[in-house]
């Protein structure tokens, strides 16, 4: 749409001033050749098509869900052909429409895989949305099914063995696998975390360690960004929220008012919160030492203007590598916002205290 604009108007222009009578005397001038404008191809319509019914309200997931595959059957090569806005945009559907959906849905998902010139990195391109699909549905299913999700991951991983959607398909199975038979969920983490593979070796080892705090106290000690020094074990009595988060984290502005209410309601009674920041100071590895300097200034200047407007009062963790941040790759963090709600003893008892359930935890835990 954007791209057409500057044709038309060009061509609006350039009628009007031909079609304009020249002043007696001036010389005859020919008319500026009028830019075509580019027809759409027959991919481009059927991606409209797409964005149209994927926009509508209200939204027939069904539509959405053939609309997609007719473009990636029709067009394999066009960059829109991919298939992994379709993981969940049937999460406001009825449990009937649902079913459909996932019926219609692997019919169409199987057509595809059985195309027999599909290139390699087409081919694991869509097992890798076929995947990312049936987690989702696992998360929904109160007993999900193991031996599809199993068979899904070792059909990728012997078309791609270096694909870097593996360690989170193996830990996502990990997950899911310790809902269905508890116990067996952390023997796979063990066998992972032994892998050959070093980024699968890492992941595994962090979500253990993450794991283990169930167990025994976490130990955390920084310099905060405002200079207090922080020690985890120096809050032993008190219920500590560690919040994982980055300004430019949508979700995580989202959860901050919740976050700051109760921090102003229990702290006086025992709640501290610690932040661990997920800041991007887009340092690269050909930066100079004065270069990251300056990077890592703007990125924590930016941070501690935040928090002061947003009125976060408690100790920040900066280090300015993204997804690199130290903490957060120990314990394998892989989405934000990630709470860990600690108790009296630095131990973890909860991964999933957000929203109203934040402020049921902490009263339970505080006894008030």
């Amino acid at each position: 749409m954007i791209r057409t604009l500057p044709c038309l108007f060009a061509a609006f222009l350039a009628a009007s001033l031909v079609a304009a009578d020249p002043a007696p005397g001036d010389p005859a001038v020919a008319p500026a050749p009028v830019a075509a404008v580019k027809e759409k191809s027959p991919a481009d319509l059927a991606y409209e098509r797409y964005l149209t019914l994927m926009k509508s309200t209200p939204r027939d997931s069904l539509a959405v869900l053939n609309a997609q595959f007719d473009l990636s059957e029709q067009f394999p090569t066009n960059r829109h052909s991919a298939v992994y806005g379709l993981m969940e945009i049937d999460y406001r559907d009825t449990p009937a429409q649902q079913a459909a959906y996932q019926k219609q849905y692997e019919m169409r998902m199987a057509k595809l895989l059985a195309n027999a010139t599909l290139p390699p990195n087409q081919r694991e391109q869509l097992l890798t949305a076929d995947l990312a699909r049936a987690f989702v549905v696992a998360r929904r299913s109160p007993s999900p099914v193991l031996p599809p999700l199993r068979e899904k991951i070792d059909r990728l991983a012997a078309l791609a063995p270096q694909s870097r959607a593996l360690p989170d398909f193996e830990l996502d199975f990990a997950k899911t696998l310790e809902r269905v038979a508890p116990g067996e969920g952390t023997a796979h983490l063990r066998k992972l975390a032994a892998s050959a593979e070093p980024e699968m070796a890492r992941q595994a080892q962090g979500t253990l360690r993450l794991h283990a705090l169930r167990e025994q106290p976490m130990d955390l000690k920084f310099t905060a960004v405002d200079g207090r020094a922080v020690d985890l074990a120096a809050l032993r009595g008190k219920v500590v929220l560690i919040d994982f988060w980055a300004t430019w984290c949508g979700p995580c502005k989202k959860e901050l008012p919740n976050v700051i209410k109760v921090y102003q309601q229990c702290h006086a009674q025992g709640f501290e919160v610690i932040g661990i920041t997920l800041e991007n100071a887009r340092v690269l590895p050909t930066d100079s030492a004065e270069a990251v300097a300056t990077k890592l200034a703007a990125a924590k200047a930016t941070l501690t203007k935040f928090t002061q407007t947003a009125g976060m009062p408690w100790p920040q963790y900066f280090d300015g590598k993204h997804w690199m941040n130290d903490h957060a790759r120990l314990y394998n963090i892989r989405g934000i916002p990630a709470m860990l709600l600690l108790d009296q003893d630095g131990k973890l008892v909860s991964t999933e205290a957000r929203g109203e359930q934040l402020e049921v935890e902490v009263k339970r835990l505080l006894k008030l």
